[in-house]
């Protein structure tokens, strides 16, 4: 049974999520760009609006047996096939989707510049990737291995002199914790249909690590805490 309750909070949480961006953005656009607190309400605000939306999609969707959407863009489409969503609104949200689903399960490909066009576009000055703590480890040793460098990604990064912000809210928190909570909170999961997925080069790095973490526990957090204690006059120059 759809929780009535749950449905009036998430569509409050999301109207004041809107009526935050309105508040904020009603200024010109060389006053929004001198205003960085102003920015980050509205693309935080905006981020959390799209994100009620999505949970809202999945309550109704599992609480009245609609199906089992294999993406977040497939709860829009069943919503809207079982007359929930006009069309108008499920191309807006699928829209929506689509850009966090690049950001998030498709970051080897993204043109940045064209998301950063987007974000402009929206009045963002913040871009969030779902990169985790086991990414970074496992990019650390792609860059060893295969590019011949020590360097990973880093939680914050700015583009375009200092104009764009990405970010990375859940590089210290292990992909397992990550996949435990989701299941809990019923979240669909997303597969990566790219066919080579599964024997790419940071398939190999990702099985090799795994090898590593069962032989010793301490392996992992020692691995992530070295990117942070480098003794450079220990190195080749």
């Amino acid at each position: 049974m759809v929780d009535h309750d749950l449905i009036i909070a998430k569509a409050g949480s999301i109207r004041r999520n809107l009526k935050r961006i309105s508040v904020k953005g009603g200024v010109d656009l060389e006053t929004f760009l001198s205003d960085i607190d102003r920015q980050e309400v509205i693309s935080f605000n905006l981020h959390l609006a799209i994100e009620n939306c999505t949970d809202l999609a999945a309550h109704i969707i599992s609480e009245e047996g609609l199906g089992v959407p294999g993406s977040a863009s497939e709860m829009f489409y069943l919503l809207e096939e079982n007359g929930y969503l006009s069309r108008s609104l499920t191309e807006k949200m699928i829209k929506a989707v689509g850009l966090r689903n690049l950001i998030v399960h498709e970051y080897d490909n993204i043109d940045l510049k064209r998301l950063f066009e987007i974000a402009d576009e929206l009045g963002c000055n913040k871009l969030a990737f779902g990169h985790n703590k086991d990414d970074i480890i496992e990019t650390l040793f792609l860059n060893i291995c295969y590019a011949g460098e020590i360097s990973t990604m880093v939680p914050s990064q700015s583009f375009f002199q200092e104009k764009f912000t990405l970010i990375r809210p859940l590089s210290f928190v292990d992909e397992d914790v990550i996949r435990r909570f989701a299941r809990e909170k019923g979240y669909p999961a997303f597969v990566n249909s790219c066919p080579t997925s599964k024997v790419s080069k940071r398939q190999e790095i990702k099985t090799l690590l795994k090898q590593l973490y069962r032989s010793n526990r301490k392996v992992k957090g020692n691995i992530f805490n070295a990117m942070s204690n480098v003794k450079k006059e220990y190195l080749l120059r």
